[in-house]
């Protein structure tokens, strides 16, 4: 079974991004419509200060992925910058969101998890903030920090993994 999938991430929407990041966010909207893929995937950093959006970008975001699901479901895995608050969190991006009109065609993952969407299973590993690692007790230099954060994604990512079911479309 074929499965088309459109993926992207990174409009990191705010003032200074906003002429490109809107640009862009109107060409994928289009392209969407264009190829009809079965499934859409945002794979983060819909905004670029983390904190609670300004009103515009919620209002941008909420209407960019109404958008995308009026073509298919849509999956956003919340990125670092989207991820605000100590305990990783994504109220934020989730009030944006869950206001759409196509609520229900736009799934967020704020955590590690196993989405199945359209019949695709989807293993998604939101971005940790440096809140998370801190949270995780991971603590020194800012290159041990990184070195602890990679091993602690590497284990989330092999958990995932194993929680995806053989025999059935996936992104791990």
């Amino acid at each position: 079974m074929t499965k088309r999938i459109m993926q992207f991430g990174d409009v990191h929407l705010d003032r200074s991004t906003e002429e490109n990041a809107a640009h862009a966010m109107e060409l994928l909207v289009a392209a969407a419509r264009e190829l009809q893929p079965d499934l859409i995937v945002n794979t983060g950093d819909l905004a670029m200060k983390r904190g609670s959006l300004e009103p515009w970008v919620a209002a941008a975001l909420r209407n960019f992925h109404t958008d995308l699901a009026d073509v298919a479901p849509v999956v956003v895995v919340a990125g670092n910058h989207d991820l605000v608050y100590e305990d990783g969190r994504a109220d934020s991006l989730v009030g944006a969101l869950k206001f759409s009109a196509a609520a229900d065609r736009i799934h967020l993952a704020s955590t590690a998890m196993v989405l199945d969407v359209a019949g695709v299973q989807i293993a998604c590993l939101p971005y940790p903030s440096r809140h998370v690692a801190r949270a995780a007790g991971i603590t020194g230099s800012r290159e041990e920090v990184n070195v602890q954060m990679s091993a602690m994604l590497g284990d989330v990512a092999r958990s995932l993994g194993a929680q995806v079911q053989t025999g059935q479309p996936s992104i791990l």
